[in-house]
């Protein structure tokens, strides 16, 4: 496969995401083999950046099926094995008209509570359940400031009206025939104690909440509330577990600072607007596609952003600088091209060098540093004047090889290179004691028994503590075995 092979494939897949229309709304017939009912979302992914779709023809038996059947839409949906990253997604069960579905358990008063904050498939499960199940209405408990304050960045989190609004938007999208009673949580029970409610409905993380709901509902001499368990929505990228709000706002975070960063190369080139505005629409697009089996790529470098986009503000941008921004904004993506990744984001850059005419310094700047961040990250084990150093460094390389790294005894510059070449997730060198130092091979060197020496190293804990110490490592740079880069200044 030719670079100007993996170019065409990288502008084909551009025209595919470019094609959709902003909104649709499907019809889908759930009573179909699963098989087909997947094949029909795939295709509707094709359609629209934001997808609106109507179930119907299910008899459900209880709420469990239901939620389960939500569930494997919206991660067939996030899925997205066309590399179409969608926007937004409703999975809606129609209980009226045409082939209406059916759920065969009922109650007056359903209630649920929750943060709400970026509203996301986990939560629209949720809300979908209760709402099938209400008679009469749901009520909705949304998280005020007193429960928000340990939430990881809190930053990014939204305002409580427009989390409510949020909410009663979707639920009237659902059903109109409701009643919506939405009240500001300052505790954890809030309208679940209300004497009339029949359901509680909570996640399968959240089922020790239900049970101190039913706890105080009798210290109140009211009757207990039946429990409905909904099972989580996984995220888009397996490497994200389940779905949710806190990766939610740091990929918010990392998308705002990634509009920064083109900005800046916007700024520079002085590209005019429909140009701009094609290039930050389609980096923003392969930016949010997942990675099978990987943390999101805008995950990987999030830190790298951040830190590009807040020394790039108000400043006035360099060759160095703008390589820096742009090779950040082609490193998040993933283009879909024949052979590796980052064969496909250097054909990337290729169109885009070709379609913002860049200059020869700034493309080969740009470049190399797209190799540097694209290439896996090599961490060295070393123990310095430690009582059983050597046997730490050998616990440390199996937890870490445990982990998903490629562990190298006694390297050397091409026993390193050739990992690098086939790809491993991270590539941990292990020194020999009294052997010369692998610094000069190393993005990070990890050591036992003694201070770092300079600030590229890292001190490690004694035995008892080390397993969890390089599990919090590994997990603070992006490595394990969903993969992903760690923090690495350039």
């Amino acid at each position: 496969m030719t670079d100007s092979s993996r170019e065409a494939a990288v502008r084909g897949h551009l025209m595919r995401i470019a094609s959709r229309v902003p909104e649709a709304e499907v019809e889908l017939d759930g009573g179909r083999p699963w098989s087909e009912v997947a094949t029909a979302l795939a295709d509707a992914v094709t359609l629209a950046r934001r997808l609106r779709v109507r179930v119907r023809n299910v008899d459900f038996d209880g709420a469990a099926a239901l939620a389960t059947f939500l569930q494997r839409c919206y991660e067939a949906l996030q899925s997205k094995a066309a590399g179409l990253p969608l926007e937004d997604a409703d999975v809606f069960p129609c209980f009226t008209g045409d082939k209406p579905c059916n759920l065969l358990e009922a109650y007056e008063w359903v209630v649920l509570g929750g943060t709400f904050d970026h509203l996301h498939a986990g939560h629209k499960v949720l809300l979908s359940v209760s709402v099938a199940l209400a008679e009469v209405g749901v009520a909705v408990g949304v998280s005020g400031a007193p429960l928000l304050v340990k939430k990881h960045h809190a930053t990014e989190l939204e305002p409580w009206d427009v989390r409510a609004g949020a909410v009663r938007s979707f639920i009237g999208r659902s059903r109109s025939d409701v009643s919506v009673l939405l009240e500001e949580l300052s505790d954890g029970f809030g309208p679940s104690l209300r004497r009339e409610m029949r359901a509680l409905v909570v996640s399968e993380e959240t089922v020790q909440g239900g049970a101190a709901v039913n706890c105080r509902r009798s210290e109140l001499g009211v009757p207990e509330i039946d429990m409905v368990v909904v099972p989580l929505v996984a995220a888009a990228s397996a490497g994200d577990g389940k779905e949710s709000s806190t990766t939610i706002r740091r990929r918010a975070q990392s998308l705002r600072a990634l509009n920064v960063c083109w900005a800046s190369v916007v700024s520079e080139l002085r590209l005019d607007t429909a140009m701009s505005e094609k290039w930050a629409v389609a980096f923003g697009d392969l930016a949010r596609t997942p990675l099978e089996h990987r943390r999101s790529l805008l995950d990987r470098v999030h830190l790298e952003l951040v830190d590009c986009a807040r020394q790039g503000e108000g400043t006035t941008s360099t060759t160095n600088q703008m390589a820096r921004s742009l090779a950040l904004c082609v490193t998040c993506s993933r283009p879909l091209a024949p052979g590796s990744l980052m064969q496909a984001q250097l054909a990337l850059l290729g169109v885009v060098a070709v379609e913002l005419e860049l200059p020869d310094a700034l493309h080969d700047a740009t470049r190399r540093l797209v190799l540097h961040l694209s290439r896996p990250r090599v961490i060295g084990l070393a123990s310095r004047s430690c009582l059983g150093g050597a046997d730490l460094v050998a616990s440390a390389a199996s937890v870490l090889q445990e982990l998903g790294a490629v562990v190298v005894d006694a390297p050397t510059d091409s026993s390193v290179e050739s990992q690098l070449v086939h790809g491993a997730a991270f590539v941990v060198l292990v020194q020999p004691v009294g052997s010369d130092s692998i610094e000069h091979l190393c993005d990070e060197v990890w050591v036992f028994g003694a201070e770092p020496w300079n600030c590229d190293e890292v001190c490690l804990p004694p035995h008892a503590e080390l397993n969890s110490a390089l599990r919090k490592l590994c997990e603070e740079r992006g490595l394990m075995k969903s993969g992903g880069l760690p923090h690495h200044r350039f």
